[in-house]
């Protein structure tokens, strides 16, 4: 099995986290246009704020991975994805039948804490707006999945989330 499953597209936000750890890190999902008309492309970015926070210095982000899905008939479809470069080893999975996976293994000190927290861009993904309608964007990350998460060195950091977007496409 390979790091990281499902996600599921929507785009207003109606997001939340569940937090595995008391850090302050978070995952937040960003939209690149606010208005999207049919034809249009745009991206989606999953990202890590306030990455380390409440973590030793030193520690380091070893990998990562979530659920996501974007239902058929959708208002948008996928067009790529793209895994943050500080990440090796990306890992990318369109074909799964409960839902599609994402994910990557840092290499050693790609990610490290330097002593302070940071904000990383962990997946971009580009979509087509294909029909007026709204949609949902939506990702999970359970830590009892070993290949989902925020994954540190040390453990006790590790953190899983679940949020959800709704997205709007507009007529032409």
């Amino acid at each position: 099995m390979s790091p990281i499953r499902r996600l599921s597209i929507t785009v207003a936000l109606l997001g939340g986290l569940c937090a595995g750890s008391a850090q302050g890190a978070s995952v937040s999902i960003s939209v690149s246009d606010a208005d999207i008309r049919v034809g249009e492309t745009f991206s989606v970015n999953v990202i890590a704020n306030n990455l380390f926070d409440g973590l030793a210095q030193g520690d380091e982000l070893v990998g990562f991975g979530f659920d996501y899905d974007i239902a058929p008939g959708s208002a948008f479809g996928l067009l790529g994805i793209t895994i943050t470069p500080a990440l090796a080893d990306p890992y990318t999975d369109v074909s799964g039948t409960g839902g599609a996976e994402v994910g990557g293994i840092a290499s050693v000190l790609a990610v490290a804490n330097a002593g302070s927290p940071i904000d990383l861009i962990l997946a971009s993904f580009s979509l087509e707006a294909l029909a007026e309608g709204t949609a949902d964007f939506s990702i999970s990350a359970l830590l009892t999945d070993l290949d989902e998460g925020l994954r540190f060195t040390n453990p006790a950091g590790d953190q899983g989330f679940s949020l959800s977007q709704a997205i709007a496409v507009a007529a032409v």
